[in-house]
């Protein structure tokens, strides 16, 4: 509900620069997104949960927490990027309609 207003509102609005566009897409949005991320995949995690004993239900856990460790593996050097809080690649990151694909591919 919320962040369908925030898309609303954001997919027509001008930033009056591109610093508070950064600060929006790098700042702002993460707050609210973040949550949904991690709501829905606890969500699916749970509801997928097998029955069984001990021994099944830690191999569906191990299997899941491998999948997110892949996923982090894979966005590595973004995540690295924006937890020391670097700003030098803001611009590629965090502006709309600056899609980079070699940049994309390189990482």
């Amino acid at each position: 509900m919320y962040l369908d207003d925030i898309k609303k509102k954001t997919v027509h609005h001008k930033f009056e620069n591109q610093y508070d566009e950064i600060l929006f897409f790098k700042y702002t949005k993460p707050k609210f997104v973040s949550k949904l991320i991690y709501y829905n995949q606890i969500y699916k995690i749970e509801t997928r949960r097998p029955y069984g004993g001990k021994r099944v239900l830690r191999k569906y856990l191990l299997k899941e927490l491998n999948k997110l460790k892949c996923f982090f593996d894979d966005q590595l050097e973004f995540y690295k990027y924006y937890r020391t809080g670097s700003t030098y690649l803001d611009h590629k990151y965090f502006v709309r309609n600056k899609h980079d694909i070699k940049f994309n591919l390189s990482n």
